[in-house]
This record gives structure tokens, C-alpha cells and sequence, in this order.
């Protein structure tokens, strides 16, 4: 347990870690659905299995520093989308893929569907789409369930830098199987896995900072271990600095969500990700040396997703910026960092 995190949360961690120890990588979504993982946070009345956005973090979280190929967090996300749908089955054998446009792009629902959307996580093995669209007459937002198959659907194959399917899918008077009327605003979708993005940004920065102070502990130079010298204890330190920033960003993030100010607390929450990630990854691998960049080694298994996940599912930069104009927008500057009485 860490600082002052509630005893269930960390629980629950360890819970999800003892679950996916030894697992292996070709049966942790089976895992993770047996469990009930995947529709944590979506109400029993749709067909989920309870609980809150965090403890659906605290899952993800221990997943990533766990079993970082489980992609919880899209399977979350999908899971959300279909419960707020009505579309939720708990039995489900096959995974879901969401089509999120990109923040300045929509998706336009008429007769069929057009626009494109990039990043999508595993659009090519889907056995169906989930497109947040607006509809074309009045702008409202709405979910569509698309056939992989259908006419119209073009997915062009890509990956992140941790090599994960990162795909881009392009509609063209695609018509859907089903259409939900009333769908969350893309806004709020992208909220909500940015969200449950930093989770697993904090497990996988606290997957790499344990695998290092092992390393730096037991490996040693000039007859003494690494972390006997200074330069290496600054480095770790730093590590550890970082570390702790995100685990305070995360709580702050998960206390004002559902409130007025999560739109600020999350985007704060990725600035500061995104710093951490790139400086984490840096010098985890600076102190590793060529070991860390073997295949055999665990360690670019987090680093390699710290690197892309940063940027999931809205660029550092683009963070940046929301966070800059609520603090533009919102009045005294002082009062925000002090108070946080600032509109999101």
C-alpha cells in the first residue's frame, strides 16, 4: 500500500496481481472476463458487474505492473459503451473495439456512417466496432455497432511503440448493424480512458521502478552494488519522485471525477504522466544498460508502454493545451493552485 491509499483499493491490487501471476499471455482476457473484470464500473442493471471508475482503476492498474499485454482498460471502455447502450452482454466470448475520432474530428451518422478514426486498439481482430458518432441532423451524440465485415469499413492495420495493434478505421456511408440514440459525448469517453489510461500509467511506472531497484540492488561494479553510488541513488530517486507524483495526480484525479472539476483534475493528471513516463523510461533504461533492451528481459515490456501510452488516448501536448485554457478560462490562477476553485 502506498501513502495514504483506502486498504480496499490496495486490496484489490493485490487481489488482480496474485490473479494474473503466471498467466499466460494468450489466456489473460479469458482471465480477466471469467473474472468479471471487464464491466467493472457499469451499474448490475445493464448487465455489469458494480463498482466504481475507481475500482475499475485500481484493476487496471494492478494489471498493467502485472500482465501489462491485457488490454483492460479498451475492454473497460467498451464494456461502458454497450452498458449505456443496453447492449451489454456479461457473456460475451469475443472482444469489442471502439472507434473514438480524434478530439478536433467527428464521425457523422446520416444514412451510414463517415469519418475515420486513428489509435483504435485491436480494430482488425474485432468482432464488432463501437462508433461514437453525432448524428447528422441535429449533433447529438450516438453509438453504432458496425459489422467488421460491413461495406463501407476500411481498417488499415498499425501498432503504438510497445508494438500494439493500433489501428485505423475509416467509414464511408458505412451503415451499422445498430444504432443508440442517446450515447455519451466523445468528450466524456475520451475523459474516461484518459482516466483509466493513467492507471495503467501508474502501474506500468511502478512495474519499472521496482524492476530497477532490484537491478541496481543486486548488480554491482568496482565491488560494490550500483545503488552504493551516488549518481545511480540520484537516479532512482528521481524514479521513486516521479512516481509519487503520479500516484498523488491518480487520487486527485479519481476524488473530483463525477464532479465539477474532473475535467481539470485528469488532464492535470496526464501532464504530469506524461512528464513521468518519458523520464522513467529514460533512466530505468540509463541504469539497466544493454541487458534492459533485450527481448528476454521484462523491462521494455513497461517502458515500451509507458512510451506509447503517454500519448492514449490524446497526445501529452493536447493535454497540455486543455489544461492551459481551463486555467486561462477560469479566473484567478492562485486561487486554483491553492484552492482548486477553478471551472473545469
Amino acid at each position: 500500500m502506498s501513502g495514504d491509499e483506502p486498504t480496499d483499493e490496495a486490496m484489490l491490487r493485490q487481489i488482480v496481481a496474485e490473479a494474473l501471476t503466471g498467466v499466460a499471455t494468450g489466456t489473460l482476457w479469458a482471465t480477466a472476463r471469467d473474472l468479471g473484470w471487464l464491466a467493472v464500473g457499469v451499474a448490475e442493471q445493464v448487465g455489469g458487474s458494480g463498482g466504481t471508475v475507481r475500482d475499475a482503476a485500481a484493476i487496471v492498474r494492478a494489471a498493467a505492473a502485472t500482465a501489462p499485454e491485457l488490454a483492460l482498460v479498451e475492454a473497460m471502455q467498451a464494456s461502458w459503451l454497450l452498458g449505456e447502450a443496453g447492449w451489454l452482454d456479461p457473456d460475451r466470448d469475443e472482444p469489442y473495439a471502439v472507434a473514438l475520432p480524434d478530439p478536433a474530428e467527428t464521425i457523422t451518422l446520416h444514412t451510414g456512417l463517415t469519418g475515420s478514426a486513428t489509435g483504435v486498439a485491436g480494430a482488425r481482430t474485432a468482432s464488432a466496432l463501437l462508433v461514437c458518432a453525432v448524428a447528422a441532423d441535429d449533433g447529438r451524440p450516438v453509438l453504432a455497432r458496425v459489422d467488421p465485415a460491413a461495406d463501407g469499413l476500411r481498417v488499415t492495420p498499425g501498432t503504438n511503440l510497445a508494438g500494439e495493434p493500433r489501428d485505423q478505421v475509416t467509414v464511408r456511408g458505412c451503415v451499422p448493424l445498430r444504432v443508440a440514440m442517446t450515447a455519451p459525448h466523445a468528450a466524456d469517453v475520451r475523459r474516461r480512458e484518459s482516466l483509466l489510461r493513467a492507471a495503467a500509467l501508474l502501474g506500468a511506472v511502478e512495474r519499472t521502478c521496482q524492476l530497477t531497484v532490484d537491478h541496481v540492488r543486486v548488480r554491482t561494479q568496482f565491488g560494490r552494488p550500483l545503488l552504493a553510488q551516488q549518481a545511480v541513488a540520484h537516479a532512482v530517486a528521481t524514479m521513486a519522485g516521479e512516481r509519487e507524483q503520479c500516484r498523488a495526480a491518480l487520487r486527485g484525479a479519481l476524488d473530483a471525477w463525477g464532479g465539477d472539476h474532473a475535467a481539470s483534475r485528469v488532464a492535470a493528471a496526464r501532464v504530469i504522466f506524461g512528464r513521468a513516463a518519458t523520464t522513467v523510461a529514460r533512466l530505468a533504461h540509463q541504469l539497466h544498460g544493454a541487458v534492459g533492451i533485450t527481448r528476454e528481459h521484462p523491462l521494455h515490456r513497461s517502458t515500451g508502454r509507458l512510451l506509447a501510452w503517454r500519448d492514449e488516448p490524446v497526445a501529452t501536448r493536447t493535454a497540455s493545451h486543455t489544461l492551459g485554457t481551463v486555467v486561462a478560462g477560469g479566473g484567478d490562477l492562485w486561487q486554483w493552485v491553492v484552492t482548486d476553485r477553478i471551472r473545469s
